[in-house]
């Protein structure tokens, strides 16, 4: 919306919003343990129990290859491998919202005034790939709620305040003979 009080001074009121879909978080673990079975408590889900890979897995830096395994390990999504993760994973949402406000006022010849103010909500429920400007575990802490995970984005700034001028010191002079001097019609080419 915009208002012009007097010919030199202008009200802009703005509304901006803004819906990301598929945005990258750092990494997704794809073996993370689902919820469900956490009730069965830390003792049995650290319990030492047959290991089904042992003799087929002759190497392994988690203990495939050991006669014996978490039961944990055995009821994650691959239990065949020690990791499994998912780079730049395109998961999660964002939300921005805004409300600008901008105050133009032409002060005299070549003088220009102006005061913008911005009040604005970003959430998302990833971080990018930006870990970099995070403390903290970079991944979702559980990859079957990823909705739990919504939150105020670091790079949210909820309250901007701008003033400027700009002062013209010279006007733009038109020289080349190809541009019709202003307030005049263009001469024909003979």
């Amino acid at each position: 919306m915009q208002y012009g009080f007097t010919p030199n001074d202008q009200l802009d009121v703005n509304y901006v919003g803004n819906r990301g879909t598929r945005m990258i978080t750092s990494y997704i673990s794809r073996d993370q343990l689902n919820p469900q079975y956490l009730s069965m408590g830390t003792a049995a889900l650290n319990a030492q129990v047959p290991n089904p890979f042992y003799g087929a897995i002759k190497s392994s830096s988690c203990g495939l290859n050991d006669p014996t395994i978490t039961e944990s390990q055995l009821l994650s999504p691959y239990p065949q491998y020690c990791y499994v993760q998912e780079n730049d994973a395109p998961a999660g949402f964002s939300d921005y919202n805004a409300l600008e406000v901008a105050f133009n006022h032409r002060v005299s010849k070549g003088l220009t005034t102006l005061v913008s103010y911005t009040y604005s909500k970003f959430l998302d429920n990833v971080e990018g790939n930006n870990s970099w400007s995070y403390n903290g575990n970079s991944a979702p802490a559980n990859n079957y709620n990823l909705a739990a995970e919504k939150s105020v984005d670091g790079g949210d700034v909820p309250q901007a305040l701008v003033a400027n001028y700009v002062y013209q010191l010279l006007s733009l002079i038109h020289i080349s003979s190809l541009s019709a001097p202003r307030n005049r019609p263009a001469r024909s080419a003979r």
